[in-house]
């Protein structure tokens, strides 16, 4: 039955304790205050037997036991207020904690956000580059095809010109060759037609010559 009630003041004793206290914060205090009381209870006995055997006055007992309790009850002031002094030093250390925990989440956010910005950032800026680059490597290709189309279009039009050329070369040669072999036919048929007039000359003078001559014999 003893044990039951000790047991049972022990339970309402951690029950009083703040609900913030951890399990071995209440063991730690409920053992304080058990070392408490069984010191009280010891002296209240040790009082009772002194004024039983020793036959003390009950006053001074009364002054002893009464002194002891009020130690005993300064001494559990002392002691749970110095649990809740511990624990509001717990709490504010706690806090502290968070609050350094909550600044170094939000500076590591913000880094994380400055790291995705510049990667973002240097990302569009290489795909800017590689996209003036392509329309820059474009532009070249085609400056170089439309190059390469003129000295096609200049090596064409100098070949033309060259056939052009050696076509009327040979047209004028040709219209000089007949134009010397027409020459040539009509200095031969000149030569021809003056070696027949001095040939029907020649006749004529030989048949004058011989008309007179026979003229002549006739007389």
């Amino acid at each position: 039955m003893g044990e039951t009630l000790l047991v049972a003041l022990l339970q309402a004793w951690r029950r009083m304790l703040p609900t913030s206290f951890t399990v071995v914060n209440k063991r730690k205090v409920t053992n304080l205050v058990v070392v408490v009381a069984v010191v009280v209870v010891v002296v209240a006995v040790a009082a009772v037997v002194v004024v039983v055997v020793v036959e003390v006055e009950e006053e001074v007992v009364m002054v002893v036991v009464v002194v002891v309790a009020a130690a005993a009850a300064v001494t559990v002031v002392v002691i749970v207020v110095a649990a809740l002094v511990v624990l509001v030093v717990l709490v504010l250390v706690v806090l502290v904690v968070l609050v350094v925990l909550v600044v170094l989440v939000v500076v590591l956010v913000v880094l994380v956000v400055l790291v995705v910005l510049v990667v973002l950032v240097v990302l569009v800026v290489l795909v800017v580059l590689v996209v003036l680059v392509v329309l820059v490597v474009l532009v070249v290709l085609v400056v170089l095809v439309v190059l390469v189309v003129l000295v096609v279009l200049v090596v064409l039009v100098v070949l033309v010109v060259l056939v052009v050329l050696v076509v009327l070369v040979v047209l004028v040669v040709l219209v000089v060759l007949v134009v010397l072999v027409v020459l040539v036919v009509l200095v031969v048929l000149v030569v021809l037609v003056v070696l027949v007039v001095l040939v029907v000359l020649v006749v004529l003078v030989v048949l004058v010559v011989l008309v007179v001559l026979v003229e002549e014999d006739e007389q």
